[in-house]
């Protein structure tokens, strides 16, 4: 995988989108954007993690936090990209509506996980975490530009043509019929990624 950047988001590939409809409204207290990226970043660094990435579509200062004023962000999703133990390992959230309840969930998470290790689950949390581990490279995120390439179209492209070109490309590239599994999974995230819709069914 390509370097993350901490802007715009840069989703994990692998990493299911929640549904922008099926999102939630949260019941956290409400912090700022400032805050709940100061709260991520402490929580990681109290896991003695290194090299932390905090990506979400928030435009950043130089310190790494959000500037105060943003334009409007139709994508709340936060990844957290981090390294621990010479190991890479990503989180990611987009359950919520805004990005600060994002990321207030994910610091959450983490501070779970580091209370398993605190209280003698070390063994526990290192298979609970098992499945945050960054893919290897080779498997670059999905974003709205690379997208539109593999489809071939241009920003303004109908969704039923959108519709007729996803269904060629997975034909063509499904596993069953011969094809390449990973490329089929990357048509599928750009399907997805172009119209909201998961589960694309070829």
């Amino acid at each position: 995988m390509s370097q993350p950047t901490a802007y715009p988001l840069c989703w994990p590939p692998g990493w299911e989108r929640t549904n922008p409809h099926r999102r939630e409204y949260g019941r956290f207290k409400k912090r700022s954007a400032y805050d709940a990226a100061r709260g991520l970043r402490a929580e990681a660094e109290r896991w003695r993690a290194a090299h932390i990435i905090v990506s979400a579509n928030f435009k950043l200062r130089l310190d790494g936090l959000p500037y105060a004023q943003q334009p409007n962000i139709d994508d709340p999703g936060v990844a957290i990209y981090l390294k621990r133990r010479n190991q890479d390992y990503v989180l990611a959230c987009d359950a919520f509506d805004k990005i600060w309840k994002n990321m207030r969930a994910l610091t959450l998470a983490l501070e779970s996980l580091r209370r398993l290790e605190r209280y003698g689950c070390e063994q526990l949390m290192n298979t609970a975490f098992e499945g945050f581990k960054a893919l290897p490279p080779g498997e670059e995120p999905m974003t709205p530009e690379r997208a539109l390439e593999l489809f071939g179209l241009r920003e303004d492209a109908d969704p039923e043509v959108i519709q007729v070109v996803y269904r060629r490309l997975a034909k063509k590239h499904h596993p069953d019929g011969g094809g390449d599994e990973r490329r089929f999974r990357e048509i599928r995230a750009a399907y997805e990624m172009l119209t909201g819709k998961e589960n694309a069914d070829a």
